[in-house]
């Protein structure tokens, strides 16, 4: 490049504008990522607003530690929400972390820390064989089957399976094509229509557990009378695609059944996930499973711990590992604390045998 060219641009570069540093990151980031969903591109647009009034017709150059903080202060009294102030406030760091990377800046002048991005329904405990039965039966029948189908098949996400046609269940192979997702658009505010999958890696194929095939066939006889390969699995009461929010909502009314608010249809993915790996399911299957490229997604989102599952193999570890065949003193003290973890379980036992039996006098009153 020659030096004159080469000058001319940096001096652009240095006089660069905040706006326009936002407009030019954003349509790189689209050149490499492909357009934003539509409740993403909502909440960017959000965040860059609250940022705009202050830092508009400001040189990159000119936003220094000071400035940051003095927009801080004053956001911290303008934005309405706590969750508003702290997405802007990421944003900020994101377009500045993003300027120092191009040359732009010498160094980030957001020097605080933003609150951890990564969900606490992570800690959420996954459902149990007992509570996904409890919460599908909760579920009217024309949806019914969209809990089991996440549970079992690839942790479908709700999108994914409201974007479900019958052209894509092949009960020849026991196979299932993800190939959309629902969205409402590009703006999100408007009816709820076919979209490409959250990114392209959500596109897979995925397979269909043989048991879970009658129950397919028997929901698309009783709900499905078209049977065209267009048709959706699922649909609204009076037809066209099934909202999300009627399944969030459905959700919301069966986890009363299990007394856990905690929890939510998102849960049934998670759920899939960790049971999955449970089963000997690897890492790379389960990252396939779910259309995911992110390890640190896929192990520490969705991989969920089970108690349960942990103690067992605890205890086969110190099993096999523990030198207890020649140290008698060891072996009678572990003999020691399992006879009373025994004694523990006995006595749980009979505590739900007795309040199963009242539970059978109290429904013989009634026959």
């Amino acid at each position: 490049m020659d030096a004159a060219i080469r000058k001319k641009q940096e001096k652009a570069e240095s006089e660069m504008v905040f706006e326009e540093w936002v407009k030019t990151y954003f349509h790189k980031r689209l050149e490499k990522k492909g357009r934003m969903r539509g409740r993403t591109m909502r909440r960017t647009k959000l965040a860059v607003g609250r940022l705009m009034p202050y830092f508009q017709g400001m040189p990159l150059k000119d936003i220094t530690e000071d400035e940051v903080e003095e927009w801080r202060r004053k956001a911290k009294k303008e934005i309405p929400s706590p969750d508003g102030y702290d997405k802007a406030s990421f944003m900020l760091k994101r377009l500045m972390r993003a300027a120092v990377c191009e040359g732009l800046k010498n160094d980030n002048p957001c020097k605080y820390s933003t609150p951890n991005s990564k969900p606490k329904k992570e800690d959420v405990r996954p459902l149990s064989k007992h509570e996904v039965k409890t919460v599908a039966e909760a579920f009217p029948e024309y949806t019914r089957l969209a809990v089991w189908l996440s549970v079992l098949v690839g942790g479908l996400r709700i999108g994914e399976i409201c974007g479900l046609q019958l052209q894509d269940i092949d009960f020849d192979h026991a196979l299932l094509y993800v190939r959309h997702s629902v969205d409402r658009g590009t703006d999100d505010c408007g009816p709820y229509e076919l979209c490409p999958t959250k990114t392209g890696s959500s596109r897979r194929v995925l397979p269909i557990p043989i048991p879970l095939i009658p129950m397919i066939k028997e929901h698309i006889r009783k709900q499905c009378p078209k049977e065209t390969p267009e048709t959706m699995l699922f649909h609204a009461a009076k037809g066209g695609i099934l909202p999300p929010p009627t399944l969030q909502a459905q959700f919301r009314v069966a986890r009363k059944r299990l007394g856990r608010d905690d929890i939510s249809f998102h849960t049934l993915r998670a759920t899939h996930a960790t049971l999955f790996m449970v089963e000997g399911g690897t890492l790379k299957e389960t990252m396939d499973e779910l259309g995911h490229r992110d390890i640190k997604i896929a192990v520490g989102y969705y991989q969920r711990v089970i108690p349960e599952h942990q103690r067992e193999v605890t205890e086969r570890l110190a099993a096999k590992y523990l030198p207890m065949d020649d140290n008698a003193e060891m072996m009678e003290s572990a003999i020691g604390e399992l006879d009373k973890r025994i004694k523990e379980l006995e006595g749980r036992k009979e505590e739900l045998e007795t309040r199963l039996d009242d539970l059978a006098s109290r429904a013989a009153m009634y026959i």
